[in-house]
């Protein structure tokens, strides 16, 4: 019989990543492209787009994207009362996570068992859903807190750290030391990198009326020259206007301000995460704070966290470079070390538990 294989999921807003037990990573676009009508599908031979290909053809697709604030879209509306527009985001995951899956390699005839990582705070309902579409591709799922995942991917996974997963959607937060957290333990800040680009564009809208700007080029300025605290250099920026030759603009201040708010917000979540620590574990943990995610990349963030928290003892921040597969891998890495007992524990109370009760199974 085929030995079982494992994978880790980070199904995120933007990407969605997986990793293998293989030895195969895979990334792809948190979308599908599906034909606009019968004559789109003959033409291109294809009923499902995914990554480049919809890039390819966006014009002549219907593009879906499944998840929103770092949750499945509408997945928090009970199912017999599920609207249409909710069906189709469900389908839409469960063709995006086959997709993903299919990227691995597996074996047709190997037994699959996977960790999924979710926002830390993700309703019952939610993870319900995001179990119905996982077990589409899959013959075990466990679902775990994003930041909990990551903690798995750290060289150390026996020490107590703070882990900060900076998405698209949310910023999850949790205390990490190596069991199973409480709801106490962790925390889903509703703002992420989708807030600060929405609030960038509108701003800059906002300054400069002239100035035609979308959502996609606020979020490319963002990711390039994006930083809180001090600027290394001026950021200039050539934008069209409504009449006229484009024009550069000096977008310093403005980028700045909406990346401070990003900035605010996790330093309040952190000290909320640390009320429910013990005092004794305050200094370890303060010394283990690590940014994950992509808005964990943001310039300057590690300085401006620990100097903000200073007053609370001794600060150290790291950031996971490979922010694009931390929550993945580590999600892996869990996947191959949880016992049986715990697959079959897990798995019976997911469907009617938070994660309070699976740390109880545990």
């Amino acid at each position: 019989m085929e030995a079982d294989c494992y994978a880790g999921i980070d199904l995120g807003t933007m990407y969605t990543a997986v990793a293998g037990s293989n030895g195969v990573r895979q990334i792809t676009p948190s979308e599908v492209g599906v034909p606009r009508d019968e004559l789109v599908r003959r033409l291109l031979g294809k009923d499902l787009f995914f990554g480049s290909e919809i890039d390819a053809h966006r014009m002549a697709l219907t593009v879906h994207r499944p998840m929103e604030l770092g949750r499945l879209k509408y997945g928090d509306l009970q199912c017999e009362s599920m609207p249409g527009a909710a069906a189709a985001s469900l389908e839409a995951a469960c063709w995006l996570l086959n997709h993903a899956m299919a990227l691995l390699g597996f074996s047709q005839s190997a037994r699959v068992r996977c960790v999924m990582g979710v926002p830390a705070q993700a309703s019952v309902v939610n993870r319900r859903a995001l179990m119905s579409i996982a077990r589409s591709c899959t013959d075990s799922v466990v679902l775990v807190s994003e930041p909990f995942a990551v903690g798995f991917n750290l060289d150390c996974v026996t020490k107590r750290a703070l882990i900060v997963d900076i998405g698209a959607g949310t910023t999850d937060i949790c205390h990490f030391y190596g069991a199973f957290p409480d709801a106490a333990d962790q925390l889903t800040v509703g703002y992420g990198g989708d807030h600060v680009d929405r609030d960038f564009r509108e701003r800059i809208v906002a300054e400069h009326p002239q100035v035609q700007m979308s959502l996609t080029t606020a979020r490319r300025i963002k990711e390039k020259s994006g930083f809180v605290g001090g600027a290394d250099q001026p950021v200039h920026v050539r934008l069209p206007v409504r009449q006229g030759a484009p024009q550069v603009f000096d977008l310093t201040d403005s980028l700045r301000a909406c990346c401070s708010q990003l900035a605010d917000r996790v330093v309040q979540g952190i000290l909320k995460v640390l009320e429910q620590i013990d005092s004794e574990g305050h200094a370890e943990v303060l010394e283990n704070i690590v940014l994950s995610g992509g808005g964990g990349q943001l310039r300057g963030l590690d300085t401006y966290i620990e100097t903000a928290l200073q007053e609370h003892g001794h600060v150290n921040v790291t950031r996971l470079f490979d922010s694009a597969f931390a929550g993945a891998q580590g999600a892996l890495q869990l996947a191959r070390q949880l016992p049986e007992p715990m697959w079959l524990a897990l798995q019976q109370e997911a469907g009617e538990s938070t994660s309070d009760s699976s740390r109880k199974a545990a």
